[in-house]
Formats: structure tokens, C-alpha cells, sequence
């Protein structure tokens, strides 16, 4: 029978097209060489950020402390559909104040925002 695995993995260089990992089975081990589905041009994270940042200014600074801290956690995700890269992020504060943005992965436009509950 086949078995499915999944894994997270902590990418440090988000540029790589391809990079190797050791999966190990009891005794067993295997390198297996893990390639990019991200197309040419696509956005790294930070310009991702960053055009959430420029399109919806005064929501993000909605989640700033009177200090000036930034009071809440990102959570990013890159998909690929069609060949076309789309951003997923969600901006969590302590309050509970959800949004979730799409964007494409291109050209950083955002493409949808929801408050989720």
C-alpha cells in the first residue's frame, strides 16, 4: 500500500528552486530533493507585506499599539493555481481581529479581504 507523509518545513532562503531534505524511517534514510512550484517573477514575502501595507494603510495601522509596536501575528501562505502564484495572509490580534487578504502573487494586488470570525 502507499503511505502519505506530510512535513513543515522552516525555508530560510525563500529564493531556492530546489533544496534537499533527509527523510528518515526507523533505520532507514533517503535524501529526496524538494523543487519550487513558484513561477518566475513571483513576489518574495516582504514585497508581498508590503503591498498589503501600501493598498490597506489604515486598516494595518489598526493593529498598532499606542506604542508603536505592532500588536498582532502574520500568517503567510504562497499557493500556485494554474501556474499563477496567490498570496494568503492573515493578520491575527490578541482582540480576535481576523482579516484574511489574497493577493496575486505578481503583481501584489489584493485581491479579496475577509473578516474572519
Amino acid at each position: 500500500g502507499s503511505h502519505r507523509m506530510s512535513a513543515t518545513i522552516e525555508v530560510q532562503n525563500f529564493n531556492l528552486k530546489s533544496f534537499d531534505v533527509i527523510v528518515t524511517c526507523q533505520s532507514l534514510s533517503e535524501k529526496v530533493t524538494l523543487s519550487s512550484l513558484l513561477p518566475p517573477n513571483t513576489l518574495d514575502y516582504n514585497k508581498a507585506l508590503t503591498a498589503i501595507y501600501k493598498h490597506q494603510k489604515s486598516l494595518i495601522d489598526t493593529y498598532y499599539n499606542s506604542d508603536g509596536t505592532f500588536g498582532a501575528e502574520i500568517y503567510l501562505r504562497v499557493l500556485v493555481k494554474d501556474q499563477k502564484p496567490y498570496y494568503y495572509v492573515g493578520i491575527a490580534s490578541a482582540n480576535e481581529n481576523l482579516k484574511a487578504f489574497l493577493l496575486d502573487g505578481l503583481t501584489g494586488e489584493v485581491l479579496a479581504i475577509r473578516q474572519i470570525l
